[in-house]
């Protein structure tokens, strides 16, 4: 009788083979990458662990530390001379942490608490004992605590022994007196610090230098349970004055979470283990991806955000470093303006127009040298021409001030201008921070002739370098502290709007604040004058309003009636501006007129 498998052919037996063969030593290489991944998180928890451990443990000596600065404080307070030294002493070995507390003036301890230490009463710090003369000389010389040990007490049990070195002052000089002392024991002290490894679940070994100049370890403290395979981490205390090191293991081993198990469990699966590697593999790619753009890219208006723009210059002079280029800054003028009278949704389309720009200008120019641009932040955007120079970079720097600047939002058609500065390498920097700072320059000088502009770093130019100091001024200043009263207004007949009054003005017409002044006049600048004078102004007015935008100042005298209703003569000067948010409006500044000229 044929045997009923064959029918398969030896070579179905050794695919089969080599096929089981694979999925064992993938799973085994899965398991194992799997486990030494799992071992390297777990350790690097621990290590973490020992870290915030080390800062806890710095806590609680810093409590042993503070005794002895209240003996620095007692002795300074004494003049050297502490008179009742048990009263001070009970108190702070009452704090349940401290043992025993000396004064050593020269180093020998003459005054102690409680009276069984008096034992140590004479004791010289700098001859009786290396470990004492040790931590003592290096307390000194860096004038700071150390905490000497531990060592095994008189009383049973291990301590360590703080070292304070005080000096005072006589005669307006200051000279060393002697030591302050506290003695505490180890499991006291560090009882904070023992109970949170015990809690979190974890073995240990506590080790120290048993003085700040000693290079052998001793043991300070361990748990009950063993330390297996142990990660150790080596730390100081915050002066520096005390080595240590912690060694830490999981209580119930490496992996105890049943890590191991469930990955064992996974090799019954492990053509799915593949499909999830490989889908996580790509995510992290994608994730990768996603956080290198947001990096380099403003997000808003998708364009490069100044790291981004930074990147691409320097990689460029990088690969490039003989090569002009030319830098260009561009600033949205009044852009607060669209924000506050528009919204920031019109901000954000002035902002995203302003990139579009700069996007088609560097599709229009494609050639062997790149334009780089980004948004440095807020209204600020920079542009780079590399491998031209600031002459061959002007027609470009033209043709994007001269592009139109019309946004289109919702129902509205909103203008807005640009300035702009720009500087080169070499010509005007010989390094980029050099050229940033020349083209912000030519930037701000553009600013204070008017805005609306464009312009190249010139260092010729008088005053250059007190431009940004210029600028400093803001609008509240300029106005807020002008002696002259200053309305500005609808250049139109009927009920011209008050745009803006300064503070000087709200003051000359007896109003409390400007809001004052808004609510009682309705915002109508022609209510303030006096009926008696209210024709004649209104026609003088709307002759200087239908009349050319020339820049001319015109002055006009007429009484106006202050909030509490007593009237008074001003000379008034106005002036025409035409503006491009508001359209045709007035300045108009007001001073008293004197007695004489009624």
């Amino acid at each position: 009788m044929r045997n009923k498998l064959d029918w398969l052919k030896p070579a179905d037996y050794v695919i089969g083979l080599v096929f089981t063969v694979v999925i064992i030593a993938v799973s085994i290489f899965a398991y194992r990458a799997q486990t030494a991944l799992h071992l390297s998180r777990e350790r690097s928890q621990v290590e973490l662990t020992a870290k915030v451990f080390s800062k806890t443990l710095n806590q609680d000596l810093e409590r042993a530390v503070g005794v002895t600065k209240a003996l620095d404080l007692l002795v300074n307070q004494a003049g050297g001379q502490v008179k009742d030294f048990d009263k001070y002493g009970k108190k702070m070995v009452d704090n349940q942490f401290i043992d025993e507390v000396f004064l050593a003036p020269g180093g020998k301890m003459t005054q102690v608490y409680p009276k069984r230490a008096k034992a140590d009463s004479g004791l010289d710090l700098f001859n009786d004992g290396a470990a004492r003369r040790d931590s003592a000389l290096y307390a000194l010389k860096h004038r700071t605590p150390v905490i000497q040990g531990p060592f095994t007490l008189v009383q049973g049990g291990w301590g360590f022994a703080v070292r304070y070195p005080i000096f005072i002052k006589r005669n307006g000089k200051e000279r060393f007196w002697g030591f302050g002392c506290a003695v505490t024991k180890v499991d006291r002290v560090l009882k904070v610090s023992n109970k949170s490894l015990l809690k979190l679940g974890y073995n240990y070994r506590l080790y120290k230098t048993v003085t700040p100049v000693a290079k052998k370890y001793t043991l300070v403290m361990k748990s009950k349970g063993k330390v297996a395979d142990p990660v150790r981490y080596d730390f100081q205390t915050a002066n520096k004055a005390s080595k240590w090191y912690v060694e830490l293991s999981p209580k119930g081993g490496w992996g105890a979470d049943g890590s191991n198990a469930k990955i064992l469990t996974a090799i019954l699966v492990i053509d799915a283990m593949f499909a999830v590697f490989i889908f996580f593999a790509y995510s992290r790619v994608i994730i990768m991806r996603r956080f290198k753009k947001e990096a380099l890219f403003d997000e808003m208006t998708q364009i490069y955000n100044r790291a981004g723009f930074d990147h691409a210059v320097k990689g460029y002079q990088w690969a490039h470093p003989d090569r002009p280029w030319t830098l260009v800054m561009i600033d949205v003028d009044d852009f607060k303006f669209f924000n506050d009278y528009y919204g920031h949704p019109a901000g954000d389309a002035v902002l995203w127009h302003v990139a579009s720009s700069m996007n088609q200008l560097a599709h229009q120019h494609k050639g062997p040298d790149p334009i780089f641009y980004g948004r440095n932040g807020g209204d600020e955007f920079c542009l780079a021409f590399m491998g031209k120079t600031a002459d061959q970079a002007a027609p470009l720097v033209e043709e994007f001030a001269g592009m139109k600047k019309l946004v289109h939002y919702e129902s509205r058609k909103i203008s807005y201008t640009l300035s702009i500065g720009y500087a080169s390498f070499p010509e005007d920097g010989q390094d980029p921070a050099e050229v940033v700072d020349h083209a912000d320059e030519a930037l701000y000088a553009v600013k204070l002739a008017g805005k609306h502009g464009c312009q190249h770093y010139s260092s010729k130019e008088k005053g250059q370098q007190d431009i940004r100091s210029q600028l400093g001024f803001t609008l509240h200043e300029l106005t807020a502290y002008n002696p002259a009263g200053l309305v500005i207004y609808e250049a139109k007949k009927g009920n011209p709007r008050i745009l803006f009054v300064n503070h000087a003005m709200v003051t000359m017409m007896g109003y409390d604040d400007m809001w004052d002044y808004y609510r009682n006049l309705n915002r109508n600048h022609t209510r303030f004058v006096d009926p008696r004078d209210d024709e004649r102004t209104s026609q003088v007015l709307f002759k200087i309003f239908t009349g050319p935008v020339d820049g001319q100042k015109h002055e006009l005298r007429y009484r106006v009636v202050a909030k509490d209703g007593h009237s008074f003569p001003v000379i008034a000067n106005v002036k025409l501006v035409e503006n491009p948010h508001y359209g045709l409006i007035a300045y108009q500044a007001f001073i008293k007129d004197l007695p004489a000229n009624q």
